[in-house]
């Protein structure tokens, strides 16, 4: 297990490394209410509007969904998510472009105290890889750290079907 932890912590810290100067819009926004382990509302810097906001290449499993019931694991992953984020001021990048999903939400990857959330969601076994064409920054990193929580198995491969 600390061998997982270090090897994931040397994954993240390498794609922190060599991503930082790709050029991406940062802004900082202010989380005010998290809904779910991979969607959250927020505030941009310098303006007054509550945004909705979705993490980009994960899953985690649904808990407000109208049409699904809640599933194994979907607790777990907001709690971890609103207790990393919750209340704080935390840095928004978007892949190549400013993207919306259906529902309106902004498409970002989310860092807060140098922690790449996305990624830490994976590492922790509380979401699976999502990834669309557009939303590659991350999916090397992704993928490796899922396939080292399915191994170890960690969080909702240790719990879930």
């Amino acid at each position: 297990m600390l061998f997982f932890l270090l090897l994931s912590n040397l994954v993240i810290w390498f794609f922190v490394l060599t991503h930082l100067n790709n050029n991406n819009t940062i802004e900082l926004v202010k989380v005010v209410k998290v809904i779910d382990g991979d969607t959250f509302e927020g505030i941009k810097k310098g303006t007054t509007k509550v945004e909705r906001f979705r993490l980009l290449g994960i899953d985690t499993p649904e808990s407000v969904h109208p049409d699904k019931k809640v599933e194994c694991y979907s607790i777990e992953a907001k709690i971890w998510l609103k207790n990393n984020i919750e209340d704080k001021i935390v840095e928004v990048s978007y892949s190549n472009k400013n993207e919306k999903d259906l529902y309106g939400r902004n498409l970002v990857y989310v860092t807060s105290k140098n922690r790449i959330m996305n990624l830490e969601l994976i590492k922790y076994g509380l979401a699976k890889k999502l990834i669309w064409e557009f939303n590659e920054r991350y999916s090397k990193e992704i993928t490796e750290l899922e396939l080292s929580a399915k191994q170890e198995k960690v969080g909702l491969w240790k719990f879930c079907d």
